[in-house]
């Protein structure tokens, strides 16, 4: 656990794997959202992950947007590979030191709405899609078997 954590005198409950914590006093730490370096007394932590911190603005934008809906329609089961794992992805998708290049908001959200027992797993259209210049692949998020948010990485 961070030294932020120690400095903590309230812990908010918990909303949509986010929880808000309030500090003894103002700290410098990092939004993994919006990638700006902030001071305050009060932010969220998203799943207990001390390394993903959001400021206020960035947690106050996450709660604004509708909760998870499936996307069965976008990412059908049929196009589901393999389960992999968050910092894999980010691994392979790579852009000058960023994950997921100009998409890295997109990603933090994606991360965001990561709860206990959601998988993340690389979705591909069929070979032929590809080949008609309407193919698509990713991941996508699935809770209960079912896909709920997605990237797309290959338009």
């Amino acid at each position: 656990m961070c030294d932020l954590a120690k400095l903590v005198i309230k812990r908010f409950p918990e909303n949509r794997n986010m929880q808000l914590v309030c500090l003894r006093t103002a700290a410098y730490f990092a939004c993994s959202r919006c990638k700006k370096t902030k001071k305050a007394k009060l932010f969220a932590v998203v799943a207990d992950d001390w390394n993903r911190l959001l400021c206020n603005g960035c947690y106050e934008e996450v709660l604004s947007q509708r909760p998870e809906e499936p996307v069965e329609d976008a990412v059908p089961r049929a196009w589901l590979g393999a389960v992999v794992s968050v910092q894999d992805a980010e691994k392979d998708n790579l852009v000058m030191g960023v994950p997921f290049g100009n998409q890295s908001l997109v990603w933090e959200d994606f991360k965001a709405a990561v709860i206990e027992g959601d998988v993340v797993c690389e979705f591909a259209s069929p070979p032929e899609s590809f080949e008609h210049s309407n193919g698509r692949a990713g991941y996508a998020l699935i809770r209960d078997g079912v896909p709920v948010k997605c990237i797309v990485t290959m338009p």
